[in-house]
């Protein structure tokens, strides 16, 4: 990505968690609460887009925080289906099973970022060309 880019990207998700403060004033705290926690997770990622190699903490802390939301998803959704609440499968419709997808899916590579700091599947193959290495000079294969 390039330099330019990535200020244009930084920029607008501080302006995005600027947007998303800016109305607090008839908010209840539980509100206020989720805004808070979108506008934090919207600066870390904009700090991690900046300076992603001396920054790679905030990109952790955000892969974290994607995978910690996508297993209490998970979680929420078979509590559901626990206690007999009817759930229609199908495509973008909220279920156990969608839930569960998703998670594979999102909440498990970005845990497994969170924790290592290790890209997996396609989006190593990615950088890995991006930095002209091969696939076979990932560490991780």
């Amino acid at each position: 990505m390039s330099r330019l880019s990535r200020y244009i990207l930084a920029a607008v998700l501080v302006l995005f968690s600027w947007m998303v403060l800016s109305g607090w004033d008839g908010d209840s705290r539980k509100v206020r609460a989720v805004d808070a926690a979108l506008a934090a997770f919207m600066l870390l990622l904009a700090l991690g887009v900046l300076a992603p190699r001396r920054l790679n903490v905030a990109l952790r802390i955000v892969a974290a925080m994607v995978a910690v939301g996508y297993f209490a998803y998970f979680c929420g959704e078979v509590w559901a289906l626990i206690n007999g609440e009817h759930q229609v499968i199908r495509l973008g419709g909220p279920s156990a099973l969608m839930a569960g997808v998703g998670m594979l899916i999102f909440g498990v590579p970005a845990l497994i970022y969170a924790l290592g700091g290790v890209t997996t599947g396609w989006v190593a193959r990615v950088f890995a060309r991006a930095r002209g290495e091969s696939a076979s000079d990932d560490p991780a294969r």
